[in-house]
């Protein structure tokens, strides 16, 4: 194990949503694996479509307004990176999107820095950074506020307002290393069933964390090839 290499004691674990049946589905099959891991979570869902839980023991807040990308969705991110940075418990902060699943029940272990699930970006006329980083996105605490500040102080650097964009942008910019996520799975839009043998095979190839799981097909897939491990 590399000695730079840290467990943090308090992790705040977002998920970004909205209210959107399908969407909204979608959280509340995944919840009870997030919540096994027994971190905080802190369910982030736009005000003007906000998720419906079904109780009140999830914190919820509403960073702003829903958007996919562009100047809506990045101040909508920013807003959530700024929440919780506010909330000094934490030494790691996770933020997943409602379709992103974690297999096993303890997160890995995570470098400084800002980890993702990278994807070269081949379009380096567009965008700055040499990557798209996928969700779940995990900083230190450190390494949250240097990037926030990086985005005060340069808001020419909005890649478009696309997130898996700005955010590695941004990071490079402040100087905090951009990593690949510790046990990446497989990260798409939508993991269809044209998918599945690829998902499976990384699956049982000791990936943990996916990205693109919107049907309960798909997560029956891929929990079958995890507990058949």
């Amino acid at each position: 194990m590399s000695g730079d290499i840290i467990r943090g004691m308090g992790t705040l674990i977002a998920i970004m949503t909205h209210g959107d049946k399908a969407a909204n589905d979608t959280l509340l099959r995944h919840l009870p694996m997030w919540e096994a891991l027994g971190h905080d979570l802190l369910v982030a869902s736009p005000s003007d479509n906000p998720a419906r839980l079904p109780d009140n023991h999830l914190e919820q807040c509403h960073p702003g307004k829903q958007w996919h990308d562009g100047l809506i969705a990045m101040h909508r991110q920013k807003n959530l990176m700024r929440e919780m940075s506010r909330r000094s418990a934490y030494d790691w902060h996770l933020i997943a999107e409602y379709d992103v699943v974690f297999l096993g029940d303890r997160l890995p272990e995570f470098a400084p820095g800002a980890s993702g699930l990278l994807n070269p970006n081949f379009d380096l006329r567009r965008f700055k950074s040499p990557w798209a980083m996928g969700p779940p996105w995990v900083m230190d605490r450190d390494s949250l506020k240097r990037i926030l500040a990086y985005a005060d102080a340069h808001p020419e650097t909005i890649e478009e307002g696309c997130i898996d964009r700005f955010l590695p942008a941004w990071a490079m910019g402040a100087g905090v290393p951009v990593l690949p996520l510790p046990k990446s799975g497989l990260f798409l839009n939508d993991i269809t069933p044209a998918d599945y043998p690829r998902m499976v095979q990384i699956c049982k190839s000791g990936g943990c964390f996916y990205h693109g799981i919107k049907t309960e097909e798909c997560l029956n897939v891929l929990l079958k090839a995890w507990k058949s491990q």
